[in-house]
């Protein structure tokens, strides 16, 4: 199978894979599995089910000090809140375009929280990643998209070949914009979701097919390191609809197509959709339907994926780093530090928001103190899932004997969780490891969250579902 495939080859063989992927996987399995209850993030999912006592913003403070003191390396994420339109999926960003001065004042407050964190530590932490996201980022103006780049990069001590990314909207990436941004970042990451015009138009997303391409192009003339973002599982989106949007990107010789599953958060256009006329792919099983199809297509054209839903070319760029390091770097848990309103940080000890207000973000940074709202301070078993989820997820494999030691009271139900993933072919056992098959990669967020219920809290049930997740 070669770039030129057409749709039905390509989606026969997909089908077929599937079907056989998931021969011995039974219908109770996708009991609950759905839009709804799919989270990428398995951390913040498990921190929200954390049954320890809610960190108070001086204890989420305290957490944060604690971390940086001990950190050898961290990675920052900088957010802008804003986005022209708001998509019908998205629950993260604020559709406006707000006032010149209130953009300003925005970049001169996170600026001003970059330095509460350097003098809580931040400091003398190398920092591997700096992300540059949203909302979009690409809303501001030239000028002071460029004195945010700068403030922040002047505010950091950043490691050596570290990853500098802005996330952008190719509605707002002008190429002006990406000219300054050259000597600035060595990564951009567009939110392309889809190519299809008159699905762009339902979702809110503003450019057409043509207009977006002819955006990606230019991003590629700019920059080696691009990633697009694709989303699958969309209202009214056929299998026919993904086949073409990744058609158009592997034409362009896109480098990482980021392929990700659409979930329904409350307060979005989509939740309430889906609440009233649930389409096709809500379903997980049909979800996997348009996964196979993109998979089976992506591979064909030279893709490589690690990990789930990532799919990148193989290549060594002139820029500051190459995918397979960034892979490598992946796999590894450092403390993640998020700045802006609404933004959470991660470790391997705690997750912690910022407050999700404007005005109530604002003001704490303003009297000189970080803009922590709530938080979790994991227990031990929680702190020894959270390096293994990302192992999980980047190496598809856990050592059987070393996660039964580990798991303490909570043994029987993880030891009777692993043997089910391998009645049902989603993982074989291989000498000292479990590793998990195409059919247990591709459901890999779903046995993550499994097994940390599992091995957290013990819970497991053969009778009906296998721990699926209620949120």
């Amino acid at each position: 199978m070669a770039y030129n495939s057409n749709f039905n080859d390509v989606l026969n063989a997909a089908m077929t894979r599937m079907n056989h992927r998931y021969q011995d996987v039974p219908a109770h399995f996708w009991v609950d599995r759905t839009a709804f209850t799919h989270r990428f993030d398995n951390l913040r999912h498990m921190a929200s089910r954390s049954i320890s006592a809610p960190l108070s913003p001086l204890q989420a403070q305290q957490a944060i000090v604690q971390e940086l003191a001990a950190a050898k390396n961290t990675a920052l994420y900088l957010g802008v809140p804003w986005c022209i339109q708001t998509c019908s999926f998205c629950d993260l960003a604020y559709s406006r375009s707000p006032r010149v001065e209130e953009k300003r004042e925005y970049i001169e407050v996170i600026l001003k929280e970059l330095d509460i964190y350097n003098n809580a530590g931040l400091a003398s932490v190398p920092a591997g990643s700096l992300y540059f996201g949203g909302g979009t980022p690409s809303i501001l103006d030239n000028d002071l998209l460029a004195a945010f780049v700068d403030g922040a990069l002047q505010r950091s001590r950043l490691a050596d070949n570290p990853v500098i990314t802005l996330e952008a909207s190719p509605a707002t990436l002008t190429t002006s914009k990406l000219k300054l941004l050259r000597a600035r970042v060595n990564r951009i990451s567009l939110g392309v979701q889809s190519t299809d015009t008159a699905l762009r138009q339902r979702e809110g997303r503003i450019l057409p097919r043509e207009k977006l391409l002819e955006r990606v192009a230019t991003t590629l003339e700019h920059f080696d390191l691009v990633n697009t973002d694709v989303l699958y599982g969309m209202p009214g989106q056929s299998l026919e609809s993904v086949f073409l949007t990744l058609k158009d990107l592997v034409n362009l010789d896109v480098p990482s197509i980021t392929f990700y599953r659409n979930e329904l958060f409350a307060g979005t256009k989509s939740y309430q959709l889906a609440r009233q006329q649930p389409w096709a792919t809500v379903s997980e099983y049909k979800a996997r339907e348009m996964y196979f199809l993109g998979k089976t297509y992506l591979e064909a054209c030279g893709y490589q994926e690690s990990p789930l839903g990532w799919f990148v070319k193989a290549r060594k760029t002139e820029a500051i780093t190459s995918w397979e390091t960034m892979i490598e770097r992946w796999s590894t848990v450092v403390p993640y530090f998020g700045l802006g309103m609404g933004a959470f940080s991660t470790a391997a000890s705690h997750w912690v928001q910022n407050h999700e207000s404007l005005n109530g973000w604002m003001e704490r940074v303003r009297s000189g103190r970080l803009p922590l709202a709530s938080g979790s301070l994991f227990d031990h078993k929680e702190r020894f899932m959270v390096k293994f989820m990302r192992y999980i997820r980047v190496f598809s494999r856990v050592k059987r004997a070393h996660l039964l030691a580990e798991s303490g009271v909570t043994r029987p139900a993880v030891e009777q969780l692993l043997d089910t993933w391998v009645a049902m072919g989603l993982a074989i056992d291989d000498a000292e490891w479990l590793v998990f098959t195409e059919a247990g990669c591709s459901l890999i967020h779903w046995l993550i969250d499994d097994l940390a219920r599992a091995f957290v809290e013990g819970a497991f049930n053969t009778d009906i579902k296998i721990a699926a997740v209620n949120i």
